[in-house]
């Protein structure tokens, strides 16, 4: 299937979960519906960037895929909920999207919402300690603080890959030769597990365009620059130059806030 029609069914599907959302079931009955959003929203982000070369939808759906993460968030927190194992810090690419969007008071936010301890119940020890401590990174944390998470990350990592500890390294030491080699080396990581995956992925519609793009990768290199660790004259395999600098100028409209406000609605003239 090409990616333009790949494009219109994901869209399809966007449209039910959206609507599955704005009737406004309790958060914790729908995350998984929430999850699926987010997965669209990224995968329609993507095939705006390699149907058209559209980096403002790129960006803007990268977004919502963002305001979906902190929506949920939000909810679990206000309806009692923020244990569910779906609230998992790393469960979630969110942080990623709003970093690659530019908008990375976005990111901090949902970073902020996220549980600040390992949650087993939801997520590899590795994936959050690498996830927290980018959040604790991009807020500028205590430099010795910073460091407790970095060690933290180094013990959950033996054995394992060691291309993100490297990369939140180098970060940490401002060092930016040795980031683009972590960074180069975690780009190959990826990109093995993306085409181990390709023969089982035909029937998943977001795999393929996701595939193409590392939201990852831009999220850790809108992350260096912020940090002055520019490289500009490097490229990246699956990280376009394209989409590498610029933020999306104003953030679009929060559709899960607007949805929120006619649920609201309903339930009012409903009693």
């Amino acid at each position: 299937m090409s990616l333009h029609a790949l494009q219109q069914r994901i869209m399809e599907e966007l449209q039910e979960h959206l609507a599955v959302i704005a009737n406004g079931r309790p958060a914790a009955e729908q995350g998984p519906v929430y999850e699926e959003v987010e997965q669209c929203f990224q995968a329609t982000a993507c095939c705006a960037l390699l149907v058209a070369a559209d980096r403002s939808n790129f960006q803007k759906h990268l977004c919502w895929a963002a305001l979906a993460r902190r929506d949920f968030l939000r909810r679990s927190q206000e309806e009692g909920t923020p244990s569910d194992f779906r609230c998992a810090r790393s469960r979630s690419e969110a942080f990623f999207c709003a970093l690659a969007a530019g908008d990375i008071a976005l990111a901090i936010e949902i970073g902020d919402l996220s549980p600040a301890t390992w949650r087993p119940d939801g997520e590899y020890k590795d994936d959050f300690a690498y996830q927290y401590f980018l959040h604790q990174h991009l807020k500028r944390a205590e430099p010795g603080y910073r460091e407790a998470v970095l060690q933290q990350l180094e013990e959950a990592v033996p054995g394992a890959d060691p291309s993100r500890f490297d990369v939140c390294r180098a970060l940490h030491q401002g060092a930016r030769e040795a980031f683009e080699s972590a960074l180069e080396a975690l780009i190959d990581r990826h990109s093995l597990e993306m085409d181990g995956l390709r023969p089982q992925s035909g029937d998943v519609p977001t795999f393929e365009p996701q595939s193409r793009v590392f939201i990852e990768g831009l999220a850790l290199l809108r992350i260096a620059s912020e940090m002055g660790l520019h490289s500009e004259a490097r490229t990246y395999r699956l990280c376009p130059w394209t989409v590498r600098e610029g933020a999306l100028e104003t953030r679009p409209d929060d559709i899960f806030a607007e949805m929120a406000h006619l649920s609201g609605r309903r339930r009012s003239s409903a009693r």
